[in-house]
């Protein structure tokens, strides 16, 4: 199962100051592809450039959110971990933010 990297713009846009190095065009892409769910196919045929390319982008944007969340959080984000994003009613919701909480706690711990 291939997983797929989801950002929210509030989240892309946190780490904007950390992609001064990248291109404007490979900012576009990859907030095309991790915020408005457009596949690297798509934004690569549309850009005229290889899909290669819309994932190097997509990787190196990826990278920078995660060293953000590590530093803001003080965890280092395990190679297996998934970011979700769900909309649910407040009793489930309240149940997967508390499951989150005991995950984050439960790495942190295990990071001591």
């Amino acid at each position: 199962m291939k997983i797929q990297r989801k950002l929210t713009p509030e989240e892309f846009e946190a780490i904007k100051p950390r992609l001064k190095r990248m291109s404007q065009r490979n900012v576009d892409a990859a907030y095309q592809v991790l915020v408005n769910d457009k596949t690297q196919s798509e934004i690569a045929r549309e850009l005229g450039v290889t899909q290669q390319s819309i994932g190097d982008a997509v990787n190196a944007v990826w990278k920078h959110f995660q060293k953000h969340y590590e530093q803001e959080s003080g965890l280092a984000i395990p190679s297996d971990w998934i970011k979700v994003s769900a909309l649910l009613p407040p009793e489930m919701a309240k149940v997967v933010t508390q499951m989150e909480k005991s995950a984050r706690d439960k790495l942190r711990k295990d990071q001591r």
